[in-house]
C-alpha cells in the first residue's frame, strides 16, 4: 500500500477528529498495511493505550496486527507499549525523539515517519541488502541518534 493511501484510510478511520480536528489516533495495521482498528483521544497515550486494550481482549486481532500507526509525534513512551505489546513497526505522521530511536533501535522496533510531504524516513537496525552508495542522498545529510 503507498503512502497517499495510507494517509487517506486514516482520514476515514478517524471519526472524532473529522468532528473536532483536536484528536490524536492510534491505529492497528495488517501484513498488508489495511487499518485493522481505530481508537481516539485527545491524548495520544491515552489513545494508544485503548487500542492495545483493544487488541489484547481480542487475540485474532492482535495476532493480525503487524504495526501500529500514531497520528501524534513519537515519543519514548509509546516505543515501550509497542515494544511491550510485541508489534515489529511504530509508523507516526510526526517525527520521533532522539530518545524514541535510540530505544527503538535497542529494541529491534522499526519506526517509519511518514512526513506530511516528503518520502517516510526509516529508523531500523535492518540492513538492507543495496548499495548504499548508488541512493541519493538526503538534503539533510545523515541523521546523527
Amino acid at each position: 500500500m503507498d503512502v497517499d493511501t495510507l494517509k487517506l484510510q486514516i482520514e476515514e478511520h478517524q471519526l472524532k477528529a473529522q468532528q473536532s480536528g483536536a484528536i490524536h489516533a492510534a491505529l492497528a495495521l495488517n501484513a498488508q498495511g489495511n487499518i485493522i482498528a481505530c481508537r481516539e483521544d485527545i491524548g495520544r497515550h491515552n489513545a494508544l493505550d485503548k487500542l492495545i486494550g483493544m487488541l489484547v481482549r481480542q487475540p485474532s486481532s492482535l495476532s493480525e496486527s503487524n504495526a501500529l500507526l500514531m497520528t501524534s509525534r513519537c515519543s519514548s513512551e509509546l516505543i515501550h507499549k509497542a515494544v511491550l505489546l510485541g508489534v515489529n513497526n511504530l509508523i507516526s505522521l510526526a517525527s520521533p525523539s532522539q530518545l524514541a530511536v535510540k530505544l527503538a533501535l535497542k529494541y529491534n522496533l522499526n519506526i517509519i515517519h511518514i512526513p506530511k510531504y516528503s518520502a517516510p524516513i526509516y529508523y531500523s537496525n535492518f540492513q538492507p541488502n543495496v548499495n548504499l552508495s548508488s541512493l541519493p542522498v538526503s538534503p539533510f545529510g545523515a541523521i546523527n541518534v
